[in-house]
């Protein structure tokens, strides 16, 4: 599997990210700035490669992430304000 670590760069970011997690049933980990580092440190991660076994993604999951980045890419987004409106109505559709 493939580890992805995100670094927002403001509180929205970091809302419409577990939102999107979550609206995927993604699991994960949230850390304080300068945790990660120590985090990787105590579950004995030394290289890139090795970080992969922090988190696991389904085929599913990972095929999902490369459209979304595959749409980024091309400039098919949407905004912060119009992604948490959605995923704010599909979960509440759950």
């Amino acid at each position: 599997m493939e580890t992805i670590l995100v670094h927002p760069e403001n509180q929205e970011q970091v809302e419409v990210i577990k939102a999107f997690f979550n609206a995927l049933k993604i699991k994960f980990e949230s850390e304080k700035t300068g945790s990660a580092k120590r985090m990787i440190e105590e579950k004995g991660i030394r290289s890139k490669e090795n970080a992969y076994d922090l988190y696991i993604l389904t085929a599913e999951q990972k095929q999902r992430l490369e459209q979304s980045r595959s749409s980024i890419r091309s400039g098919d987004f949407k905004t912060n304000d119009q992604i948490k409106t959605e995923v704010a109505a599909w979960l509440h559709s759950l």
